[in-house]
């Protein structure tokens, strides 16, 4: 038996339809952030209220029931994809998986299977029969534990992601406050429609509006969509951006509260601090040397010093307070920032300028006292020439090596078996009684970085001065190992072994004092060690009893030689 329409008749179907179309237009928009579960939840909507408004037209209680176990899908779609919706749209989607989804379904769709085998295990509701109330047929039962779980289970994931869709429209930075706003008053209807229908208040009529609330719930929608922009642009940006900034910061940033208790801190920190920091008593992980309060009240900028895997690193602090609306202090922000380049550039460049001036100064001095001797002793006039010109071959060698003190070099490519062959020819016209050999792969591709000709020119010519006995030998083998990547130039020189002094200079960068018995060779193995460092390689002395070196280069790819053409 049906109903005569009534004003009711009319919103039910009114209800369909908007909800058709705000289903439609959220799903021009699937492939925003939240538009998927959106779209499932107005599917669910337009599920429930269409068969609502079915079952409002009929009195038959058999095709009612009928209806009412339809309907319930629907129903248990709404609010599971209203929570999902929410985490993605508030830039929570790392919380939306496969598992949790399903986690969060279970009683859902436990529900429905308890509807559907009602009449076996009674856990939806004892009894049922259809009234009409206000001239629609209404279903009515008298409800079982089943239905009261489900329903609590709804009204907590619906409060859940209005509670984040609230905290988002109170952001008063946040752009999205109006969309976001929006969402929260389309939930409201519907649960005060539910508990007017449950608590039946005064003269409210004892009718089940709950699918019909989304009539409202639709129309604000279809308004956010035209005016707010919604689902047109998302605040998942704004949301997420600032975190995964952070988390891909080179420098170290770690997150203290009111109480200088660690409560976030990005991998950059996490290597320098160690894992696990977030938690703890700053006090407990941070470097010494950072005070807090000597940083927030614009005290000097300390360096820490921190080693990691047998490297030690230099990092520059800074503090920001973090402050409310109030202006009280409720945290703090320290930035670790790494400047061991800048500290190496300026270690480079003050042992550069120690050196020189030390051992200018001695040949200058050796100058001035041989002077006035020019005219009664030739051999004087050709130690002052020879003091000279190691002077002067000390200004090329710093020159040369200038680039070591800035940030890169952008030179080509060097190809390592010509730079040999052109260095090796130098120094034959150079040193005459030196025996000068190259054992190399002729015609085979050995490229490395531009700064190998300076640190070669430096590394022979000092084998060459060092060569010694009747037939003084020079000795340079190259060999390319392309599955390493690397190639091995050793230069091999007749003089004595390699001092303590010169192998740690070479091997370890070892920086000489004032103090050190250092001169121009001493210069130019320190420059070779970082020369070899900048270029990524290894010095090695692999035999003390010998003078042999070995530089350990890595290759650059073809490529990067074909571009500077």
């Amino acid at each position: 038996m049906l109903t005569d329409a009534t004003p009711l008749h009319v919103v039910a179907v009114l209800g369909v339809v908007l909800a058709v179309v705000f289903m439609l237009l959220a799903w021009r928009y699937r492939d925003r952030p939240g538009a998927r579960p959106f779209v499932v939840m107005l599917f669910g909507v337009t599920w429930w209220v269409a068969t609502a408004a079915a079952g409002m037209w009929t009195t038959d209680e058999s095709m009612h029931y009928l209806l009412v176990r339809i309907q319930y899908p629907g129903a248990a779609l709404v609010p599971t994809a209203w929570l999902l919706f929410a985490l993605e749209y508030t830039g929570r989607e790392e919380y939306v998986t496969w598992r949790s989804t399903a986690a969060i379904s279970a009683i859902p769709a436990l529900a429905v299977i308890g509807v559907w085998t009602n009449p076996q295990f009674g856990l939806m509701w004892d009894d049922r029969w259809v009234d009409v109330v206000g001239g629609v047929a209404q279903f009515e039962a008298s409800f079982a534990i089943g239905y009261w779980v489900f329903a609590l289970y709804s009204y907590l994931l619906l409060g859940v992601g209005a509670t984040l869709l609230l905290v988002l429209a109170l952001d008063s930075t946040s752009v999205y406050r109006r969309q976001a706003g929006a969402m929260v008053l389309a939930a409201v209807l519907p649960f005060v429609t539910q508990v007017l229908y449950l608590t039946h208040p005064g003269p409210i009529p004892e009718v089940n509006l709950t699918p019909f609330g989304f009539i409202g719930s639709a129309a604000i929608g279809i308004a956010a969509i035209g005016r707010f922009g919604f689902l047109e642009s998302d605040p998942v940006a704004s949301q997420v951006a600032p975190d995964r900034v952070i988390e891909r910061l080179d420098d170290a940033v770690v997150v203290l509260d009111r109480n200088r208790q660690v409560v976030d801190a990005n991998p950059a920190a996490e290597r320098i601090l160690g894992t696990g920091v977030v938690g703890h008593d700053a006090d407990g992980v941070l470097p010494k040397e950072v005070d807090i309060d000597t940083l927030a009240a614009g005290g000097d900028v300390p360096t820490v010093e921190r080693s990691n895997d047998g490297e030690t690193r230099y990092f520059d602090t800074s503090t920001s307070a973090l402050r409310d609306r109030r202006g009280t202090v409720t945290g703090w922000v320290l930035t670790f920032h790494d400047v061991t380049d800048r500290r190496r550039r300026e270690r480079r460049t003050e042992t550069l300028t120690r050196v020189l001036r030390r051992t200018l100064r001695e040949e200058m001095d050796a100058v001035y006292s041989h002077a006035g001797e020019i005219r009664e002793d030739d051999e004087v006039v050709t130690d002052l020439q020879e003091r000279a010109r190691d002077a002067l071959e000390l200004g090329s060698v710093a020159e040369e090596f200038e680039p070591l003190l800035g940030d890169s070099v952008s030179d080509p490519p060097a190809d390592i078996v010509p730079i040999v062959g052109a260095e090796l020819d130098r120094v034959r016209e150079r040193y005459p009684r030196v025996d000068v050999s190259l054992d190399a792969p002729l015609g085979e591709w050995a490229h490395c970085g531009a700064l190998f000709e300076p640190v070669f020119r430096a590394l022979v010519n000092d084998a060459a001065a060092r060569a010694t006995g009747p037939e003084p030998t020079v000795t340079v083998d190259v060999r390319v190992d392309e599955s390493d990547g690397r190639v091995t130039v050793s230069v091999t020189d007749s003089g004595p072994a390699r001092s303590d002094q010169s192998r740690a200079v070479l091997c370890e960068g070892t920086v000489p004092t004032e103090t050190d018995d250092s001169d121009a060779s001493t210069l130019s193995l320190w420059l070779v060690h970082w020369g070899v460092d900048h270029l990524g390689g290894s010095v090695a002395v692999p035999d003390t009893d010998s003078g042999r070196v070995d530089l350990r280069l890595p290759l650059v790819e073809e490529t990067a030689v074909s571009a500077f053409d």
